[in-house]
């Protein structure tokens, strides 16, 4: 803040840790001197920006002339100083061109709003709080007119603030608020370690929910383990944070769901995956919202292919589409070979050692088409019927296939999108409801 060390702070937004020296100042010219002369003589600004009105530029040498020190300034005279709108549209304009000229950061330049007339106070407060970092108002307990009338010479009180919008950082998360509605955790992240970095009174509060903002990246981009460790670690700053009080159920559920997706989704991992595919659909979801429908078609195609998957696995046995030839029996191998389904066999392990029986390792790999065909010949009643959702799902994947993001020039739209989902929820007895969400974050609790 930009209370010198000797003064005692008069605002919560004061962080006597942090002291600044102000090299320039903006302040409002008005029909009293007093103000003026008390804010220069307590900050000594090596610049200033004076914005005064036709009728109060004239005070301006007597202010200077008041001064024991020599400061470089600036006069703006402003073209209405009683229109509010006209106020801040020019100073908007010139403020940033003055630092530019004079080579001072926002961080070390002080606005006062005390002088002038109200709309002069009110459009430099608005001009100064998308430019600079430090208020100033000169009040004082001994005024004119019984006390409601203006402060009394030498009887001026400085009250200094931050910018109320960098302490707060309303502005910010309101805009992470928006961005985090339309599914887009990373922007949201970046707009509030931003706002971290200049608030006094959230700094903490903002860095835990960009940390959070981070996590939701990593699982969106399927990264799943680092995601749940990510969480498990800031659990306890969590736990304690007001802001996140009313959502403690939510994040213990999403904390569940990723660590089962940690768990479906580890290299030694064999079994079905309930959890990744209602994520891919959640996913899906979200590139949806944000209209990649390309994205959220191929979403739904991995996630089709999965459901049909583990089914296979299930029924022959293997894992992710590949069918040991060992599992089947000599009628079944008939039927995958009959049916065209690639036979591979590997003539190295995982290790990249040599197979010295390759026969003995060898695996049907399916297709997307042919887990659904191979499905069809199992005696389970629910793997026939998963082998029925085909049909419903040719039309919506041939248009996929003709897509740009597929194999042909054809844009894909919400129309095949809707047409690919619907099948898959159904098949799962799901409704968009059923899916994980994202636990919705209220930003703004000033």
């Amino acid at each position: 803040m930009t209370t010198p060390p000797d003064a005692s702070p008069l605002d919560p937004c004061v962080r006597p840790e942090a002291v600044i020296v102000i090299e320039g100042a903006v302040i409002n010219i008005g029909g009293s001197p007093a103000p003026v002369v008390s804010c220069l003589r307590r900050f000594r600004p090596r610049a200033a920006l004076l914005i005064a009105s036709p009728q109060s530029r004239p005070e301006i040498p007597g202010i200077v002339g008041r001064l024991d020190w020599h400061f470089q300034y600036a006069v703006e005279e402003l073209a209405d100083s009683e229109n509010v709108v006209a106020i801040y549209l020019q100073l908007r304009r010139r403020i940033p061109a003055w630092l530019r000229e004079r080579q001072l950061s926002p961080e070390a330049v002080l606005a006062d709003i005390t002088p002038g007339t109200k709309a002069m106070s009110c459009g430099l407060m608005l001009a100064g709080c998308e430019f600079l970092r430090h208020f100033n108002y000169t009040g004082g307990a001994r005024r004119d007119k019984a006390g409601l009338g203006i402060v009394l010479d030498d009887a001026e009180r400085p009250v200094e603030t931050d910018n109320p919008w960098d302490a707060l950082a309303v502005r910010e998360t309101e805009l992470a608020m928006e961005l985090l509605r339309g599914d887009h955790a990373a922007a949201a992240a970046q707009v509030l370690e931003r706002a971290a970095e200049r608030s006094s009174l959230r700094r903490h509060e903002l860095e835990l929910i960009a940390a959070f903002c981070r996590l939701l990246v990593l699982a969106d981009r399927f990264e799943f383990a680092l995601a749940a460790r990510g969480l498990y670690q800031i659990r306890p700053q969590i736990h304690q944070a007001p802001l996140f009080r009313s959502l403690l159920p939510e994040i213990e559920r999403l904390l569940t769901h990723w660590s089962q997706l940690q768990r479906e989704t580890a290299g030694n991992y064999i079994g079905p995956h309930p959890a990744v595919v209602r994520e891919l659909l959640a996913n899906s979801l979200r590139r949806a919202r944000q209209s990649r429908y390309e994205d959220a078609i191929a979403r739904l195609y991995r996630a089709a292919e999965l459901i049909a998957q583990d089914a296979v696995a299930q029924c022959y046995g293997g894992s992710l589409g590949h069918v040991p030839k060992a599992c089947l029996s000599m009628e079944l191998q008939a039927r995958f070979e009959g049916a065209g389904f690639p036979l591979m066999m590997p003539r190295q392990d995982s290790q990249g050692s040599p197979i010295s029986n390759p026969q003995a390792k060898a695996y049907y790999q399916l297709g997307l088409k042919h887990l659904f065909d191979a499905l069809a010949w199992s005696d389970r009643l629910e793997d026939r019927s998963i082998a029925q959702m085909y049909s419903d799902l040719a039309g919506p994947l041939l248009a996929r296939n003709q897509s740009i993001g597929g194999h042909g020039l054809r844009p894909a739209g919400e129309v095949h999108f809707q047409a690919l989902l619907r099948p898959l929820l159904a098949c799962l007895h799901l409704g968009e409801t059923d899916l994980p969400v994202w636990p919705a974050l209220n930003l703004n609790r000033v």
